[in-house]
């Protein structure tokens, strides 16, 4: 974690505030090197279970990022009805369903 101190004009970012500078904490939480040390996939190769659940899911994972990106551009278009986002929301929960009984505990997807 990084803290830096930032002089910012608080007339202009506050309003009501005085017209000096005032010094504002900023908090900024980076990745650094080792941050992702403990994340599965990135360090070592997938097991052969995991390997092997990938490549049969591969065609289900595709289907549920292609059914979550038709639920939400039907979530942005007023004219979609209730029941059809419910209907949509029902087929990706079904899906994930589908792909988390056939993970193998190990396995990050």
């Amino acid at each position: 974690m990084m803290i830096f101190t930032v002089p910012t004009a608080a007339g202009m970012a506050t309003p009501g505030a005085v017209t000096t500078w005032d010094p504002v904490m900023v908090v900024v939480m980076a990745w650094g090197p080792g941050m992702m040390r403990e994340r599965r996939g990135y360090q070592q190769p997938p097991s052969e279970a995991c390997q092997k659940f990938l490549n049969e899911t591969a065609g289900l994972r595709k289907e549920l990022y292609m059914k979550r990106y038709d639920y939400y551009e039907g979530m942005n278009d007023p004219e979609t009805k209730p029941e059809t986002l419910s209907k949509m929301e029902k087929e990706v929960l079904d899906l994930r369903q589908k792909i988390r009984d056939k993970n193998p505990s190990s396995c990050w997807y």
